[in-house]
């Protein structure tokens, strides 16, 4: 299917503010220097170049280093696998509106064949140097985000699934509120059949796809699936991103 549920450790409630950054390039160099240096929990130490660390690893591998502060924080519990592949629902809650959205899996076949579509060209050694820290860090942490034409039946099933608790609720240190809830298996079949027949748009992730397709064709291993945020185009913003 081009839309399926995944398999994901959830950041755990009392870890969540600490652990969980912003992306690694929405930051500046020093504004990420700031943060790992004051923040060892920081997700940023498993997806910044160790060469930028505050303190440089030195002869120490890159693939040590990442690795090490993955494992770290899963020694420490801050991520629970949850027990079954699910389908989840994501909120964002960012100056009193809300962007609500899936979290599933999108094969990169879908990418490939034009049920997803992308709107611009990558960089070969940016997508070269996700290649390299994928194959450092397998677990993904970053979510490519798609959007989709509002279908009704996936904005009332969506509606339902919120109006339970949800599993995870936390103030981000930008200020952003996340929460996070799993669909049901009724839910998420009827979720996956829907997305999955739907035209899919790339908003945001095109080198972590190109990097995905070209590090899974390497290792010939098929099938492939990329971890995506799936949004109805009504609850998208447009922000300007100076990429100079």
């Amino acid at each position: 299917p081009l839309v399926d549920t995944v398999s994901v450790h959830m950041v755990s409630p009392r870890w969540a503010a600490r652990v969980v950054s912003p992306l690694h390039d929405v930051l500046s160099e020093s504004e990420r220097r700031a943060i790992l240096a004051d923040n060892p929990d920081s997700y940023l130490h498993v997806t910044s170049d160790p060469l930028a660390l505050p303190e440089p690893p030195g002869d120490v591998a890159a693939e040590s280093v990442q690795a090490k502060a993955l494992r770290r924080l899963l020694d420490l519990r801050a991520y629970t696998p949850v027990p079954e592949p699910s389908l989840f629902v994501y909120r964002l809650t960012e100056r009193g509106r809300d962007h609500t959205g899936l979290i599933a899996g999108v094969a990169v076949e879908g990418f490939r064949d034009g049920r997803v579509l992308g709107h611009e060209r990558v960089q070969a050694e940016r997508v070269a140097g996700l290649i390299s820290h994928y194959q450092r860090v397998p677990m993904r942490s970053e979510l490519v985000a798609l959007f989709h034409p509002v279908d009704p039946v996936v904005a009332e099933l969506t509606t339902r699934v919120v109006a339970r608790p949800a599993l995870l609720n936390f103030t981000d240190a930008s200020g952003v509120v996340q929460s996070i809830w799993k669909a049901g298996p009724a839910e998420a079949a009827v979720l996956t059949r829907q997305l999955g027949g739907q035209q899919l748009y790339v908003a945001d992730g095109h080198h972590r796809v190109a990097a995905t397709a070209l590090g899974e064709l390497a290792a010939q291993q098929r099938p492939a699936h990329v971890l995506c945020a799936l949004y109805p185009q009504d609850q998208v913003d447009l922000h300007a991103f100076h990429r100079r």
